[in-house]
């Protein structure tokens, strides 16, 4: 009885019945979730990526795979079982420290060499190459149907056969790359706002020892909440408010304590105070990146040839910097005007170089060796050489020469 009993709930086809408009739904949530076209986008693979982890609830790879049913039935749902998100613990887990190269969880994922070491990644920030994004330790498994399991339409149940395969080693592979999309983002926020380096605000009275590895969680106008190891519940400490203080008379200013003198180390008095009260004082960033750059360039120099004064003032320094050093600086002269100037023969004289002819850049380009023949035959070109001086081999020659002329005119006086 108990097998006829077993044997009527398999062969049941009251599944048959919705399995028509079932599917209909099935393949219109398979043609949402798998776009049945080429990606094109420049984020397409770490989307792609991101998808075959299964690591969101939502966007994740479902079992059977549509593209894999589509070929063996011409539809993309399966007809015996029901598309469903891909299990949790089938799919592996990854790790990376660089955000393209990956390997499994546990793994010490750090290669000395290689376009995925530490070293490979720090100067991807600044070279422009591109490098591979690659995927350790392959799994050969199949992470699909019937290996994956789940229920059937007929509500029998299939075990799971596949856990912690990853499979991120089998999408196409790509390279990519850091570029600076040199766009200024403005931030809502100053240095002023809480967190900034020259917010002011009250510190935080601790009336009882703690850990010292405590977490900030929040902080509020008159307390902070921490999260420290030696506690399971988060550990509020109070922050003071400013005293009230009431008067019950006007000071007069000469009673007033006066304003503090300040001295350098030896003593000399310092004309600027270097405190503010209520408004925190410092130099602008811009102003002082802009001192550096113009000392390395000109040390103390009073004027420094080559840096366009508008662009380096306040105000414009800093927009300028962001899209490129080579917006700093004045145009260089042009090169069309050293074509007019005498460079074609050049001698070495006693009072420097001099330098006669000249071709325009035109008649360089188009007949080089003709045109200086031509101009080198006027009579204007002719220039006076001493063959001594022409190398080192006919100056020591000269040398010679000259000393034995010496040696002779003294053995004639001697005669």
């Amino acid at each position: 009885m108990c097998a006829y009993q077993e044997a009527s709930t398999l062969n049941s086809t009251d599944w048959v019945k919705d399995w028509k408009s079932n599917t209909v739904a099935e393949t219109a949530l398979m043609a949402d979730l798998y776009a049945m076209r080429t990606c094109q986008s420049w984020d397409c693979p770490l989307r792609r990526r991101y998808f075959w982890t299964g690591a969101s609830s939502t966007f994740r790879p479902y079992t059977p795979n549509p593209s894999r049913t589509n070929v063996w039935f011409g539809r993309t749902t399966h007809p015996t079982a029901p598309p469903r998100p891909i299990p949790e613990g089938v799919l592996g887990r990854y790790q990376t420290r660089n955000g393209f190269c990956l390997c499994p969880v546990g793994d010490a994922c750090n290669p000395a060499t290689g376009p995925c070491s530490a070293a490979a990644t720090i100067l991807s920030l600044t070279d422009l190459k591109y490098r591979p994004a690659l995927v350790a330790q392959a799994c050969t498994r199949q992470v699909d149907w019937p290996w994956t399991g789940g229920p059937l339409r007929d509500g029998s149940l299939l075990p799971v056969l596949v856990k912690s395969c990853g499979v991120l080693d089998r999408l196409p592979t790509f390279n990519y790359r850091y570029s600076n999309s040199k766009t200024i983002i403005d931030s809502p926020t100053t240095t002023l706002d809480d967190g900034g380096d020259c917010h002011m605000g009250r510190p935080a009275a601790i009336s009882k020892p703690i850990d010292q590895n405590c977490t900030l969680i929040s902080k509020a106008d008159d307390h902070m909440v921490l999260q420290c190891p030696s506690s399971p519940s988060p550990v509020i400490i109070p922050r003071r408010r400013s005293d009230n203080i009431s008067m019950q008379q006007r000071l007069r200013c000469e009673s007033c304590d006066p304003l503090p003198a300040f001295k350098a180390a030896d003593g000399t008095p310092i004309a600027e105070p270097e405190v503010s009260y209520g408004q925190p004082w410092r130099w602008a960033p811009e102003r002082m990146l802009a001192r550096d750059l113009r000392f390395r360039l000109c040390g103390n120099a009073t004027h420094c040839d080559g840096l366009d004064p508008e662009i380096w003032k306040i105000g414009k320094f800093w927009p300028n910097m962001m899209r490129g050093l080579h917006d700093m600086f004045q145009p260089e002269p042009s090169v069309a005007d050293a074509w007019s100037t005498q460079w074609l023969s050049c001698t070495q004289n006693s009072s420097g170089a001099s330098c006669n002819g000249t071709i325009s850049k035109a008649d360089w380009l188009a007949d080089r060796a003709g045109t200086c023949k031509r101009i080198g035959e006027q009579p204007s070109m002719a220039v006076d050489l001493t063959v001594c001086q022409l190398d080192p081999t006919l100056d020591q020659l000269c040398r010679v020469i000259q000393n034995a002329r010496y040696r002779l005119f003294e053995a004639n006086c001697k005669v």
